[in-house]
């Protein structure tokens, strides 16, 4: 297993297993923890960024350096921010917690601080890697193909599933028996995308209907190992 491979399953099991990174900040004895932010904690310290001027295409281009310039000119926004992946559900979120918190990083972290602090809140809401290393992304995008020739086939029309609303919270909801709150609260944004994306689903397809969407039954073997050529040829006996 290479050291990428390995650093995406370990990412994987802190989702599913809520884990937190700790930090301390100086003058203060108490460990602050960040969480995977929910739905919610991420809708709002989007809002928050975005007020202060941040620069997200900077921000994929050079990370550190528009996490350092925000940090420099806008601190209280930063700390706000950070506060907010620092705790759990509504209360403490829309509550007085959070603003304690933000008011500790204010006046106890450096501008470097704040700055690396963001970088690592910003990094739990990508999970693409994720997605593409368990193959969820093409698995969706076959399902997403063979429901647009099943369409074509059918008298059926389709109707919403254009927002979060509808492609996201409705699913889970109407599966699981979560409330709304749970559901933009309760859970992290992260493992709500993972269970979204791989949500058991199936759909009957003919031999044309399959080939129309590109989809088949067949799996490749590389044979690129005494393995493999031994699949190979168990496969093909003669």
């Amino acid at each position: 297993m290479d050291k990428r491979t390995d650093n995406i399953e370990i990412h994987a099991r802190g989702i599913l297993l809520d884990r937190t990174s700790a930090f301390t900040v100086g003058g203060s004895d108490e460990v602050f923890r960040i969480h995977y932010p929910s739905y919610g904690i991420m809708m709002l310290a989007s809002e928050i960024l975005d007020d202060a001027g941040l620069d997200r295409r900077n921000l994929v281009l050079n990370p550190y350096a528009e996490s350092l310039r925000l940090s420099s000119v806008s601190r209280k926004s930063v700390c706000r921010v950070i506060s907010l992946y620092c705790v759990s559900g509504k209360a403490e979120a829309l509550g007085a917690e959070s603003e304690r918190l933000s008011s500790v990083f204010l006046s106890s972290m450096t501008v470097d601080e704040l700055a690396k602090t963001l970088l690592m809140c910003l990094s739990l809401d990508n999970i693409d890697s994720i997605l593409r290393y368990y193959s969820l992304t093409r698995e969706n995008d076959r399902y997403r193909r063979a429901v647009k020739v099943k369409m074509q086939n059918s008298d059926s029309v389709g109707f919403g599933g254009l927002t979060v609303y509808g492609s996201m919270f409705d699913p889970v909801m109407e599966r699981y028996g979560w409330t709304l709150d749970y559901v933009i609260w309760g859970i992290s944004y992260a493992n709500l995308r993972l269970i979204i994306a791989d949500m058991p689903r199936s759909l009957l397809l003919s031999k044309e209907e399959r080939r129309r969407a590109g989809i088949t039954n067949e799996k490749a073997v590389k044979a690129e190992t005494i393995t493999d050529i031994n699949k190979l040829r168990e496969m093909f006996p003669d």
